[in-house]
C-alpha cells in the first residue's frame, strides 16, 4: 500500500510532491565536486564537468519545500474552516471543478503565471452594513463582496385614497451591492435598486487611496450634502426612514471628490464637483455644482463618553438652468426612487403638499447650507438644519425663493447596545448583546430600541408671492413626527413599528379630500445580508 493511501485525499497532492522531491534527492548521483572533492578524470584524460554545487542543491530544495509549505497552509484552511472562515472555490483560478484538491503551478513556472492561477476563497462576514459574502485571494489584494438590503413594508393611513405609491403592503426598496478592491489602492462599488416597481443603477464608482487622509472617488456616488442622507442608509435610521429633508439632499450624483480623515480621525472631510442634479444620471445644463462637507469629532480616540460626538456642516452651490417639470420625463421616472428636480415637495411616505406650476424653471444660482450635530452611544441624538436659496423664473417673472428645514432624531437602547460614528458614517446595523436564536438554544431578548424624530420643512411663501405655485392646491409648511420601536433579533434583521403624524399649516387637496393632518401606521421587516 502506498504512503498516499494513509493520507486524507485533500493532502495527497502535496504529499506526492514531497515524496517525489525526497526520492529525487536520494536517487540523484551527486558529483564529488559538490562535496568539495576534486573532479574525477575520464578515461581519455580529460576532466569531467562539475555538477551542481551543494549550495545550488540546497537552494533548490529550500525553494521546493517553501512551495510545499504554501500549499499545505492553503490546504489547512480547507481542513479547518473555523480557523480561517474561508473556503476555496472549485473551478476558479486553478481549481478543478468538483474537486477539493488544488492544482498549483509547477515550480518551474514564472511567478506571474503562478499568481494568475491562484484560487479564490469564499467567506461570509459581517460589517456595519450587515452580512456579506466575499471572494478573495489569500492576502485580500483582490476582493469581491456581495451585500443585500431588503425592506418589506406595511404602510397604512387613517385617511382613504392617499396620493402615493407607498401604501398598503409594498417593497419600498431592495438593494444589491457589489464592492471590493482590485488592488490595495483601488476599490469600487456597483449597486442596483428596485424601488416601488422601478429599477436602475444606484451606485457605480471607483476609488483610489493615497493614504487615510486622501482618497479620490469618481462616478455615480453619494454626494456630500446633508449628513442624514450620505452618512447611512435610510433602513438603518432609528425611525423607519429619512425625514422629509431627504428631497433637498445632494443624493447620488455624477461627479468626483476628494475625501479623507485627518488628525487621527478627529476631522473628516469631502469636497468635489458634481452635476448638481439630485439623484440624476446625467447633467441637464452646462454647469457643475461644488459640494463639500467637514465634520469635527474632537474627542475621537480620547474619551469614550464623547468618542462619537461630532459637529460640522455641508454645502452645495452652483448655477442651475432647466425646467423643473423636466423631472417628470421617463429617465427620471425610472430612476429607482432617486432623481428629483424638486418640482414638488412630499412627506416621508411620498404624499405631496406643494407643487410648482408647469412652466417654472431653475434660472440662476442655487446655494444650500446644512450644519449638523450628532452624539452616538446607548442614547443617541442627531440633528440637522438646512437653508436653501435658489433663483427661479417663469414666462413672466424672475425671483429668488428661500427654503428652511430641520430634523432631530433620538434613539435609546433598552437592552444596552451602543452606536458609534463620525462625519463619514452614523447609524448602522446593530449586533444584539443577547441575540434571539432559538435554533441554537439562545433565546435572548435581542436588541430593543426606542426612536423619535421631529422634522419640519418650509418651502417658503415667496413661491406664492411670485406666482410660481397655486395657493389653492399647495401649502408651504409640513411638520412631521415619528415615534418608533425597533427589534433586532440578530445583527442581520430588524423589525420596526412606527407611528407618523403629519401636520400642514393649512388644508390642501389630498387625494379626494381637503386635509391639514393625517396619521400613518408603518411597519417594516428588513434584512441585511
Amino acid at each position: 500500500m502506498s504512503m498516499q493511501s494513509f493520507l486524507p485525499s485533500r493532502l495527497q497532492s502535496p504529499a506526492r510532491v514531497l515524496c517525489l522531491a525526497l526520492t529525487c534527492l536520494v536517487a540523484f548521483e551527486v558529483p564529488p565536486a559538490a562535496y568539495g572533492q576534486p573532479p574525477t578524470a575520464t578515461n581519455d584524460g580529460s576532466r569531467a564537468e562539475s555538477g551542481p554545487s551543494l549550495q545550488q542543491q540546497v537552494d533548490a530544495l529550500r525553494a521546493e519545500l517553501q512551495h510545499i509549505k504554501s500549499q499545505s497552509g492553503a490546504l489547512r484552511r480547507v481542513e479547518d474552516p473555523q480557523s480561517s472562515g474561508i473556503q476555496p472555490i472549485s473551478g476558479a483560478y486553478g481549481m478543478s471543478p468538483g474537486v477539493n484538491s488544488m492544482e498549483y503551478p509547477a515550480p518551474a513556472e514564472s511567478n506571474s503565471a503562478a499568481t494568475d492561477r491562484l484560487p479564490l476563497y469564499a467567506s461570509y462576514g459581517y460589517n456595519f452594513g450587515g452580512g456579506y459574502t466575499q471572494l478573495s485571494d489569500l492576502d485580500e489584494e483582490f476582493t469581491v463582496k456581495l451585500q443585500n438590503q431588503l425592506t418589506l413594508d406595511g404602510t397604512f393611513f387613517d385617511q382613504p385614497n392617499m396620493p402615493t405609491a407607498e401604501k398598503g403592503f409594498n417593497i419600498p426598496f431592495y438593494r444589491t451591492y457589489l464592492y471590493g478592491n482590485i488592488t490595495k489602492d483601488w476599490d469600487y462599488q456597483i449597486a442596483v435598486q428596485g424601488f416601488l416597481g422601478q429599477f436602475n443603477v444606484l451606485d457605480a464608482w471607483i476609488n483610489y487611496t493615497v493614504n487615510d487622509a486622501l482618497h479620490f472617488r469618481m462616478g455615480r456616488l453619494l454626494s456630500p450634502f446633508l449628513y442624514e442622507y450620505w452618512a447611512f442608509s435610510p433602513a438603518w435610521e432609528p425611525v423607519i426612514t429619512n425625514s422629509p429633508l431627504f428631497q433637498v439632499t445632494g443624493k447620488r450624483q455624477m461627479g468626483g471628490m476628494a475625501w479623507g480623515k485627518l488628525a487621527d480621525n478627529r476631522v473628516q472631510y469631502q469636497a468635489g464637483v458634481f452635476t448638481g442634479i439630485e439623484g440624476g444620471f446625467y447633467d441637464l445644463d452646462r454647469s457643475v455644482d461644488f459640494l463639500g462637507s467637514i465634520t469635527f469629532t474632537p474627542w475621537k480616540g480620547r474619551d469614550d463618553r464623547f468618542d462619537s460626538l461630532g459637529f460640522g456642516a455641508s454645502v452645495q452651490t452652483g448655477m442651475q438652468n432647466y425646467s423643473l417639470n423636466q423631472g417628470n420625463v421617463e429617465a427620471f421616472l425610472n430612476g429607482a426612487g432617486e432623481p428629483t428636480l424638486n418640482f414638488n415637495y412630499i412627506n416621508s411616505t411620498g404624499v405631496p403638499f406643494f407643487q410648482y406650476n408647469d412652466d417654472v424653471m431653475a434660472d440662476g444660482w442655487r446655494t444650500k447650507v446644512a450644519p449638523h450635530f450628532f452624539w452616538y452611544g446607548r442614547f443617541s441624538v442627531h440633528a440637522e438644519y438646512i437653508w436653501q436659496q435658489r433663483a427661479l423664473a417663469d414666462s413672466t417673472t424672475k425671483g429668488t425663493t428661500t427654503l428652511n428645514g430641520y430634523q432631530a432624531t433620538l434613539s435609546y437602547f433598552l437592552t444596552g447596545e451602543r452606536y458609534s460614528g463620525d462625519g463619514l458614517g452614523g447609524w448602522t446595523t446593530v449586533e444584539p448583546r443577547s441575540p434571539f436564536v432559538p435554533s441554537k438554544g439562545e433565546c435572548g431578548p435581542g436588541a430593543w430600541e426606542l426612536a423619535f424624530q421631529y422634522s419640519g420643512l418650509d418651502v417658503g411663501t415667496d413661491n406664492f408671492h411670485l406666482g410660481f405655485a397655486d395657493p389653492a392646491t399647495s401649502t408651504n409648511r409640513l411638520n412631521q413626527s415619528m415615534l418608533g420601536l425597533n427589534w433586532w433579533p440578530n445583527r442581520y434583521t430588524r423589525i420596526s413599528f412606527d407611528w407618523v403624524n403629519c401636520k400642514l399649516n393649512r388644508p390642501v387637496p389630498t387625494g379626494d379630500q381637503m386635509l391639514d393632518e393625517y396619521n400613518i401606521y408603518w411597519t417594516r421587516a428588513a434584512m441585511f445580508f
